[in-house]
């Protein structure tokens, strides 16, 4: 008698409680009317068994929202480095080439105001003067992206584009 009225109902509460240690949330005693004494016992263990569900899926939430936006920020954080990159690359390239482009503006300055007016040859100079304006053009939007790290306003005025 004591083994049915007091022993299995107390196996079974160890059973939920070491499945709810286990991580089995939904473990829940059933309503034991034959011995009154332990029915109080059942409802609030079956109570924190819900309490202790409820909880746990509101932290997996919470940990999942968390896992989300660092994920995010994480992607935002690549890409500015990434933009950074850019920007640094196209700086170095820059100047790279305005060396070169202010040495040919230079020259086809100088070829067109050395040659006679109505030489065809000052045309070609003037048009390599023109090209290589828009190419200093270019760098100089390059130099400004480099600095805001934004996209670069590329226009071309010359004639002949």
């Amino acid at each position: 008698l004591t083994r049915r009225t007091v022993g299995r109902p107390m196996e079974a509460i160890r059973e939920a409680a070491q499945a709810v240690a286990a991580g089995h949330y939904d473990a829940r005693l059933p309503d034991n009317h034959s011995v009154p004494e332990l029915q109080q016992l059942v409802v609030t263990f079956n109570r924190m068994a819900e309490q202790v569900q409820n909880h746990t899926a509101t932290l997996q939430e919470s940990v999942r929202k968390a896992v989300d936006e660092t994920e995010q920020k994480e992607r935002a954080l690549v890409q500015s480095s990434r933009l950074a990159t850019i920007g640094t690359l196209a700086a170095g390239v820059a100047h790279e080439i305005n060396n070169p482009i202010n040495g040919i503006m230079n020259y086809a300055r100088l070829i067109s105001d050395r040659l006679d007016p109505e030489s065809p040859l000052r045309e070609f100079a003037d048009g390599i003067s023109q090209e290589t304006e828009c190419v200093a053009t270019i760098v100089s939007n390059l130099l400004t992206f480099a600095r805001r790290k934004g996209s670069p306003t590329v226009r071309r005025t010359s004639p002949t584009s």
